[in-house]
């Protein structure tokens, strides 16, 4: 079991149920089911159950809470990460599930706050964003900003603005270093993409 405080509305407490062998948790193919309950804070009264079908224990074994952005090393920044993922002013919650994502990456389960309802509410589109893109917030124009690379040299910058809790596609750079090198950035004005060339000193995401 493992109880976090780091969120500034709520306590978590994590169940997992049948454990992994030894040989499974260190290879990181442990996969176990887990109940989060969401519980007042400073008690132990619980306001809400999410039940997850997947959890490396690893994760919360090394760091039991986080307050940094959604990226990262689990084992580093923490199990959780509580962001304001649609920022609307209120901070929400990741959940770690694994490291199977882009380059061993974690990918995630992303719970909004619903405020009519309350509660906690999975948001589907963030994560399954994270199940192939390496995600960041990216506040300057409160937007997602997802980062896919191929090899050393070929990189893909998405910028998604949250639009009634949806991820939509508003900007994009694209930065090729070998066979036919290209750098250049898509931006969505008035419904229409529109493409210019970057220069040498906007290669590299602001």
């Amino acid at each position: 079991m493992y109880v976090t405080t780091g969120h500034p509305a709520y306590d978590l407490r994590l169940t997992l149920g049948k454990e992994c062998d030894e040989e499974a948790y260190k290879d990181f193919r442990c996969k176990q089911p887990g109940t989060l309950e969401i519980l007042e804070k400073g008690t132990t009264q619980v306001r809400q159950t999410i039940q997850l079908d997947e959890v490396h224990p690893y994760f919360y074994d090394k760091s039991q809470a986080s307050t940094g952005v959604i990226d990262g090393d689990p084992a580093v920044s923490g199990a959780y990460s509580f962001e304001d993922y649609n920022f609307d002013g209120e901070a929400d919650l990741a959940v770690v599930r694994n490291d199977w994502g882009l380059y061993r990456g974690p990918q995630y389960f992303v719970y909004l706050w619903n405020k009519k309802q309350q509660r906690l509410v999975l948001n589907k589109p963030i994560t399954k964003l994270s199940e192939t893109e390496i995600l960041w917030l990216y506040p300057k124009e409160k937007a997602l900003l997802s980062t896919w690379n191929s090899g050393c040299c070929n990189h893909v910058y998405r910028y998604f603005r949250m639009v009634h809790d949806r991820p939509v596609l508003i900007r994009k750079r694209v930065v090729r270093e070998f066979e036919n090198p290209e750098a250049y950035e898509e931006l969505l004005v008035n419904g229409v993409w529109k493409r210019r060339k970057l220069r040498p000193d906007e290669v590299d995401p602001d």
